[in-house]
Order: C-alpha cells, then structure tokens, then sequence
C-alpha cells in the first residue's frame, strides 16, 4: 500500500476513520459520560478511537467491544515515556511491566487493533527491545507500531504512518492535496484546530466578555491553549473574514463558525474515503485530532466537553455516512464511497448547481455501482457558465427505484482558495487566497413548517427560496437550555422550496428535568422557531 499502514478487521481491508480520545482532566471516572461519548462517537460513524497514554478503564474497553468501534492504543508523546535518554535502569524496569501488565488487560478485547510503543518518537534499540519482550510474555498477537511519526525503530522497521500536521486551521480544499496532511497513507493525528461550538455550550464555561472577545482573533485565550502556538484564534480568523466576511457580532461568528467548521471537517473526512481506493498514495486511516476534550474548550473536539455536537460534529457525520456521495474539491470530481462488504448495483448520482438566488444552473445524472469497501469516481460536477461567486451544490445518491439514500449538499465558490505549502510549519501551511462565500450573507429570508411527534422532528421549506443550514435542537421547556447529549440522526440541513426532511432525536428524559420537551429549530436565513413535541407551528 505504498508506505501506508494497513489494517485489516475479520480479514477485510479496515479504512481507519477514527479520531483521539481525551480521558477527563483530573482522570475523574464518569462511566456514563464514557458511554455517552462513545454512543456519539458510533452515530457520528468513526470506526476507531486512538488511546494516547491514557488507556482509560476497563469499562471503556467493554463499551468498544459492544459498540464494534475499534482502538488503537499506546504510550504519550512529550512525556517521561519519550524522554528516552534519561531513562535508568528502575525506569526501564517499569516501563516493561507497564507494557507487559497493560497488554495482558487489553489482549483479548476484540476491539482492539494494535499498540502504539512510540508517539511523536519511535524507541531505541534498548527500549524497543524492552517493550517488545514484555508484550511476548504478555501473548500480544497483534501489531505493535514503533511511532505514530514518520520514524523507525531498529527491530520493527517503518510504522507505515505520517504526523505532518496540520493541527490548526486549513481550508477543504487541504485535504485532497496528497503532501503533508493530505490525504494520502495513514495520518495518525491531524486536524482543522479550532471547533467553536454553539453559544448555549460557550455559556456554559465563558463568561459574556470572554464570549465577545473570540472577535479579538490576536486576543490569547484561556480555553485554547496554554502555548503560544494554539493560544490565538488569529490563521482561523483570518480565514473566517476573508471567506465568509467579517463578523457583525458574536451571534455572527458562531454562527459563520459552524458553517466552517462543517465544511472542513466534512472534507478531512471525505477526502480519505475517496482515496481509500486510488492506485497513487491511497489513503488507509486518518485520526481526526481529537475526538473530544478533556475539559472546556474552544479547539480540537468534534464532541465537546458538554457533549454538544456542533457544525463540526455534523460536518464529520455526512462524510461517515456508510453509503456516501460526495464533492472532490481539487478536481472537481463526484464520488461514491460504499463501506458496506457488499457491492450497491443500480444506484445513481443526481448533481444540482443552483446559484445563490435559487436559480438551477446545470442538472446531470450518472448511473454507478458503489463497490464493497470501496470508493468510485462518478463523473464530474458542471461548471456552467453565469455562476454567482458563491454557489450551492446538492448531491442525491438514489437506489434503482428512485429512492434517495444519501443527501450532500456544498457552498462552494468560483474563487479557490489556495495555499502556501512551502510555508507550511508542523502544524500549520498558510492561505494565501480566500474562497468567496460571502454571498451567504446576503440569502434572503427562507421559511419552514416543523411537525415534531415523539422524537422525530419534520422541517419541510413551505416558501420560495432556500432554507440553507437550518438546525434543530432538544430543550427543556419553552426557551429552556438544550439537552445534551441528544443523539440527532442530522442536523444543518439545507432545504430547497418543497423539500422536507424528517430528523430523529435519542436522549434521556430525565434529563428533561421535569420539564416539557420542546424544538427549536432555526437556520443561516430561517427565523428561530420554538414548538413543544408533538404539536405543528409553521413559520
């Protein structure tokens, strides 16, 4: 597989799309938040979860096992573990026992797919012996990985992965790009950096001036991080304004917040399932950084500390769907991704450009087969002539009988964004040109009707123009926090005059608090809408 390390699961070929586990700050045991977060994890469709030095308790292994999400285990970077020329003799003692004892806890969980002896680091010979020979006596019977970078030891040779970042803010179009992060080989830890989440979560750990001043890009904040590298929000920022246009208010930039974290993320992810299957440099696993947080904050989570799911949560979960169709942002190409072991005969791929204003634009239709395990091109997306500089695209995968099986839709511009890969730092490659989204400002307003029975909630666009990124969530009571967590099979839906879609919502009644459940739903241009469940209010 050309240098990219490949697992494989009951003797099939195992596409890792998996992201890092964070244990709590202080290690407090909160077995139902585990579980909470694994569940979340399982909806959002991530088949692996990479354990970093924290392995966690042994419930978690069970939840894994259960759940079928696998794990990837190991020791952690920037630690006494790498400090390897300080090592003495009492520490290369417990350093074996401490391989040898956690390799006997974990060894039969079927979860898991190997074990990581090095991190940003790969052993010398000395200490790779030491680990190999602990995890012998431990009767470890699956594959042990010297580095989670680029680096081999003496006995084990290349561990097939790559750690070139970045780990702070690029645009989509980063990922399909093969150098550096891109998709391409086994990617052990990369991400887009910040994840601002809704305000109901941000209030729940910032204050309201704190809250005002995320418009202050060059402003250090507390709950990014204590380094001066991931301390500010400003490549992020910088990005925001220039492609979606310079934030009005705080309500402003949490809101163009989400649209970019979904874009982004979706993309990550996208862009290793569609190369899953390329003859040059396939992709064979990426580990999105992180899957969720130790404690409050403002970067590196999908799930975060309050169990909310954001833009970027959603985001990752349209590119996990099991049976995909998807936009190729560096050739403009469409592709199916099929992680089912079983080929999907007869289906077809509808592609709609429509400008800003709702007028189509171009209309095609390509018949294809999704292969098992697997991810085919499926023709290209039109260009047409007389695009408006920010444009939508909706993407329909629909079986033989014309029934719709996956549902894409893009805001997409005809200015790339480009990027300065000379430039590049472990962590970050500069933008030098911004994608024109702003027109996305300027939408007018869309209208919807929601009918909520039970735990379904149905949007349908009763109006004449888009309803574009509209959201749905669980509150207790008439204007009452959100519920979290609240598993929701979609949200940030876009909706065209006519189209309906119907949302699931899984969560505990008692976290209800007594209180009558209710829906808010409201989108990018959709007027905020509050209902309790199971009553009709159109507006």
């Amino acid at each position: 597989m050309q240098g990219g390390r490949q697992f494989f699961v009951n003797g099939q070929p195992f596409l890792v799309r998996g992201g890092g586990w964070a244990s709590d700050l202080f290690l407090r045991t909160d077995l139902r938040k585990i579980e909470d977060q694994l569940k979340l994890t399982k909806a959002m469709g991530m088949n692996t979860i990479r354990l970093e030095g924290k392995p966690e308790n042994d419930e978690l292994y069970d939840m894994a096992d259960r759940m079928g999400i696998m794990l990837l285990t190991g020791w952690e970077c920037c630690s006494k573990w790498e400090s390897y020329d300080t090592f003495t003799a009492e520490d290369n003692r417990v350093a074996g026992e401490s391989a040898e004892s956690e390799a006997r806890r974990i060894r039969n969980h079927p979860s898991m797919i190997g074990f990581l002896i090095g991190s940003d680091f790969a052993p010398p010979a000395t200490q790779e012996k030491i680990y190999l020979d602990a995890l012998k006596r431990a009767e470890w019977n699956l594959p042990v990985i010297s580095s989670a970078k680029a680096l081999a030891s003496p006995q084990l040779g290349s561990p097939g992965m790559k750690m070139e970042g970045p780990y702070w803010w690029v645009p989509p179009n980063y990922w399909y790009n093969k150098q550096k992060g891109g998709a391409s080989g086994f990617a052990s830890e990369i991400g887009p950096g910040p994840t601002i989440p809704e305000l109901d979560s941000i209030r729940k750990f910032l204050p309201p001036n704190e809250i005002d001043a995320l418009r202050d890009y060059n402003a250090k904040h507390y709950h990014l991080a204590p380094s001066d590298t991931f301390s500010k929000l400003s490549f992020w920022g910088t990005a925001l304004d220039g492609r979606y246009g310079k934030p009005t208010s705080t309500e402003d930039l949490v809101r163009k917040a989400q649209l970019a974290n979904y874009e982004v993320n979706r993309a990550q992810l996208e862009a290793f399932g569609r190369n899953w299957s390329d003859a040059d440099k396939p992709s064979t696993g990426v580990i999105y950084w992180m899957l969720n947080s130790a404690w409050p904050t403002l970067y590196w989570n999908l799930i975060d500390h309050n169990l909310a799911t954001g833009g970027s949560y959603f985001g990752a979960k349209t590119a996990l769907r099991p049976l995909h169709v998807q936009y190729s942002y560096d050739d403009n190409s469409l592709a199916v991704v099929n992680t089912g072991l079983r080929d999907a005969p007869g289906l077809t791929v509808q592609a709609t450009v429509f400008n800003l204003d709702g007028t189509q634009k171009a209309d095609v239709s390509q018949p294809v087969t999704a292969k098992a395990n697997a991810s085919v091109r499926a023709g290209t997306l039109p260009k047409p002539n007389g695009l408006s500089s920010t444009y939508f695209v909706r993407l329909l995968l629909k079986d033989a009988s014309g029934n719709v099986v996956d549902r894409n839709v893009y805001w997409l511009s005809t200015k790339a964004d480009k990027l300065n890969y000379a430039g590049s730092t472990w962590y970050h490659t500069p933008q030098t040109e911004y994608a024109d989204l702003k027109g996305l400002n300027n939408l007018p307003q869309g209208s919807v009707s929601v009918m909520v029975t039970g735990n379904k909630v149905t949007i349908t666009n009763n109006g004449d123009k888009v309803a574009f990124f509209v959201r749905a969530s669980l509150r207790a009571g008439a204007g009452g926090p959100e519920v979290q967590p609240t598993t929701w099979s979609d949200n940030y839906v876009t909706l065209w005059p006519g189209e309906s879609t119907t949302l699931t919502a899984d969560y505990r009644v008692a976290d209800l608090g007594g209180k009558p459940a209710h829906v808010q739903v409201s989108g990018h241009n959709v007027p905020k809408v509050e209902i309790p469940v199971s009553t009709t209010q159109s507006r």
